[in-house]
């Protein structure tokens, strides 16, 4: 439970503000019952600038000021709705450029304008400092962020230091349930279910992209990181299985898909969907939607997609 005090007030008017905000509370379990979603959502997008923003402060906040009571009586409402949800991320990669194209389009680039995901870079480079940290005639400067693997063999090896200081500029500053992420082509599966159990448990999600061949083991160790693999081929760079993930968690925050039980893994689905026309010919052969589905018995349908 959350203490509200007025600054500055009375205690009558301190009394006075608790009612309200009571009264809010009462009124938001009212409204799970007959307010539509739509609805609700709505309401909580006419506030989220305040409730996004301020909610990681607010559960810490022991009072307010007068003008602030409506405020927080409305993000209330929002909250025992289960409308605000977000998420922050936390990218920790040399080539933050390619996330531009994806994060910027369609529902991912909606969510972020919405503020309902919140997506941050990190360039390990600018932690850089030592000999390897050099700076040139010509006024540039270079930071290395990779050296050669110890026993020997191909390739170059993330060093650790860059990568840990990085991550720890986020976890030591931002407050909130903090998951660091390593990507590995052994490790565990990424799945649906694993999505919705981070969704639940984290607000903040620091995801590593490694380069070259790897990140220095040192890193999971010292950060404690979960490792998880998206499939059992190697990649290039972590930064295609960070967007896999920030898009497979990002549907199970509420407010980032426009229907949130539009998620294709809550409904029975199939391999199999159509679309119109309902006869489509190709080369003098006609492809027929199955009748099935034009049938309108919603339990044939549902047999028919289980199969």
């Amino acid at each position: 439970m959350v203490k509200i005090l007025l600054k500055d007030s009375s205690p009558s008017l301190e009394l006075a503000s608790f009612v309200e905000l009571f009264f809010a509370w009462l009124t938001s379990l009212a409204q799970k019952i007959v307010v539509s979603k739509n609805i609700a959502e709505r309401d909580w997008r006419e506030h989220r600038n305040f409730s996004v923003e301020k909610y990681p402060r607010f559960l810490g906040q022991q009072s307010f000021a007068r003008g602030e009571v409506k405020k927080v009586g409305r993000f209330l409402l929002c909250r025992s709705l289960y409308i605000i949800d977000y998420m922050n991320f936390y990218i920790i990669t040399l080539f933050p450029e390619m996330f531009d194209s994806y994060l910027k389009e369609s529902i991912l680039g909606r969510a972020i304008k919405n503020k309902i995901i919140k997506v941050r870079f990190i360039n390990p480079r600018k932690f850089v400092s030592g000999k390897y940290k050099k700076k040139w005639p010509d006024g540039n400067i270079s930071a290395q962020v990779d050296e050669r693997p110890y026993s020997g063999g191909p390739g170059m090896v993330m060093m650790a230091d860059p990568i840990i200081k990085a991550v720890e500029s986020v976890t030591k500053k931002k407050k909130g349930k903090f998951l660091i992420i390593n990507f590995n082509p052994r490790a565990e599966k990424f799945t649906t279910v694993t999505a919705k159990k981070i969704s639940k448990k984290y607000d903040n999600i620091v995801l590593i992209c490694g380069r070259y061949e790897g990140v220095d083991a040192r890193v999971d160790k010292i950060l404690r990181t979960r490792k998880y693999s998206i499939g059992d081929y190697v990649l290039t760079g972590g930064e295609i299985p960070a967007m896999v993930l920030i898009d497979s968690i990002s549907r199970q925050i509420k407010g980032v898909l426009g229907n949130f039980d539009s998620r294709e893994e809550e409904r029975i689905s199939t391999d199999e969907v159509y679309t119109r026309p309902e006869v489509l010919e190709h080369n003098g052969k006609k492809y027929r939607v199955p009748k099935v589905l034009l049938s309108g018995n919603h339990l044939e349908i549902n047999r028919w997609k289980k199969r």
